[in-house]
């Protein structure tokens, strides 16, 4: 299926595995936010892959199924591939404040059930429970 087309592509020397769409994702912000993990873990170690893209709002690869409140890609995205959790978005918002704006409570919980910080602020000085007032 899909995964033996990854591999194949992800094989020959002239493919850009950052290549990005207008909005600026690639293919990992893809198979993050649409929870394909076996694509997300044969992008995330390929040759040369920056696993910390920022599409055109700042989102990472994590930030964006945060966004998306895909809580099993999230905790793989942590727990097996080891992405950075303390990114921020260009609106200075931490996976929590994300959470808090775009998600449901499910994502929220999940992320302080991790020992995410409660009281977390963004460049507004917005905490999730004001994001969440608003």
């Amino acid at each position: 299926g899909r995964t033996n087309v990854i591999k194949l592509l992800l094989k020959r020397q002239d493919v850009d595995v950052n290549r990005r769409t207008p909005n600026g994702r690639t293919a990992l912000h893809f198979a993050a936010r649409l929870v394909n993990m076996d694509a997300a873990t044969l992008l995330a170690q390929a040759d040369g892959v920056n696993v910390e893209a920022r599409n055109n709002i700042g989102m990472t690869p994590l930030a964006l199924a945060v966004a998306q409140s895909e809580v099993k890609s999230v905790a793989y995205l942590i727990d097996d591939l080891k992405f950075d959790i303390h990114t921020r978005d260009d609106k200075g918002r931490s996976l929590t404040l994300i959470a808090a704006a775009h998600s449901g409570i499910h994502m929220l919980k999940e992320l302080l059930n991790r020992g995410f910080d409660v009281n977390d602020k963004d460049s507004e000085g917005k905490t999730p429970l004001v994001h969440y007032a608003e």
